[in-house]
């Protein structure tokens, strides 16, 4: 069984209930830095990244998303409700968050398990981010957009 990196063993109070709670404040995040709401695909994906990334982060990763994926849910649901209800207060907590989770990342003694970290969660939020894009935006809207182009340069020659 993986142990987790001793960096991470020896964090103690607030920095460690940040630490493992950071995917959870990153996928709020976000879900709401999107378009000001939670989508259930948002939702799904943060779960789903939280669970897969124990077996798919770097070796050194695996104990730590174990501890992360622990009742994500659960603590995805009690962090959401009891933010503050309006847009700014919210979003401000939020990015007050997640500077607290890159100060302690950063702060980690282990520069190659806090490189790491940085790297996976960055990478964890945008699959969060993205969740609520279909393939349908990423693709259709360029062509969307430039037939609708050529159209304005059509009707300028009229």
């Amino acid at each position: 069984m993986e142990t987790l990196p001793k960096v991470l063993q020896e964090l103690e109070g607030e920095d460690k209930e940040l630490l493992f709670t950071a995917p959870v404040w990153i996928s709020l995040f976000a879900s709401y830095r999107h378009d000001g709401e939670i989508d259930k695909s948002e939702k799904a994906e943060a779960i789903k990244q939280a669970h897969f990334r124990t077996f798919t982060s770097p070796n050194s990763l695996h104990a730590y998303y174990k501890v992360v994926d622990d009742h994500f849910e659960d603590k995805f649901n009690a962090f959401n409700n009891a933010l503050p209800q309006g847009d700014e207060e919210r979003d401000q907590l939020l990015e007050d968050k997640i500077r607290s989770i890159v100060k302690v990342v950063k702060g980690l003694s282990d520069e190659h398990i806090s490189k790491l970290l940085m790297h996976d969660l960055n990478e964890f939020y945008l699959r969060v981010f993205r969740a609520d894009s279909s393939i349908f935006q990423y693709f259709t809207f360029p062509i969307i957009s430039k037939a609708l182009d050529e159209d304005d340069e059509n009707l300028d020659e009229i």
